[in-house]
Protein backbone atom coordinates (compact mmCIF):
# COMPACT_ATOMS: atom_id res chain seq x y z
CA UNK A 1 0.00 0.00 0.00
CA UNK A 2 2.92 2.37 0.59
CA UNK A 3 3.91 2.17 -3.08
CA UNK A 4 0.39 3.21 -4.11
CA UNK A 5 0.50 6.17 -1.70
CA UNK A 6 3.91 7.27 -2.99
CA UNK A 7 2.66 7.22 -6.57
CA UNK A 8 -0.36 9.36 -5.66
CA UNK A 9 1.91 11.83 -3.86
CA UNK A 10 4.14 12.10 -6.94
CA UNK A 11 1.12 12.78 -9.15
CA UNK A 12 -0.27 15.42 -6.78
CA UNK A 13 3.11 17.13 -6.46
CA UNK A 14 3.47 17.41 -10.24
CA UNK A 15 0.08 19.09 -10.79
CA UNK A 16 -1.60 22.23 -9.49
CA UNK A 17 -5.23 21.44 -10.26
CA UNK A 18 -7.60 18.52 -10.63
CA UNK A 19 -10.48 18.31 -13.08
CA UNK A 20 -13.45 16.15 -12.12
CA UNK A 21 -17.21 16.15 -12.54
CA UNK A 22 -17.55 19.20 -10.27
CA UNK A 23 -15.12 21.22 -12.40
CA UNK A 24 -11.55 22.38 -12.05
CA UNK A 25 -10.33 22.54 -8.45
CA UNK A 26 -7.10 23.18 -6.61
CA UNK A 27 -5.68 19.89 -5.34
CA UNK A 28 -5.85 21.18 -1.77
CA UNK A 29 -9.63 21.71 -2.20
CA UNK A 30 -10.19 18.10 -3.25
CA UNK A 31 -7.84 16.33 -0.82
CA UNK A 32 -8.55 17.74 2.64
CA UNK A 33 -5.39 17.99 4.74
CA UNK A 34 -3.03 17.74 1.75
CA UNK A 35 -0.32 20.39 1.60
CA UNK A 36 1.76 20.69 -1.55
CA UNK A 37 5.51 20.76 -1.06
CA UNK A 38 6.64 24.01 -2.67
CA UNK A 39 9.67 24.26 -4.96
CA UNK A 40 9.95 20.49 -5.41
CA UNK A 41 10.14 19.11 -8.94
CA UNK A 42 9.05 15.53 -9.53
CA UNK A 43 10.54 13.80 -12.53
CA UNK A 44 9.84 10.39 -13.80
Amino acid sequence: MTQFNNNITQILESHDKIFNTSGEKEIEEVFEGYEKIQNKKVTG
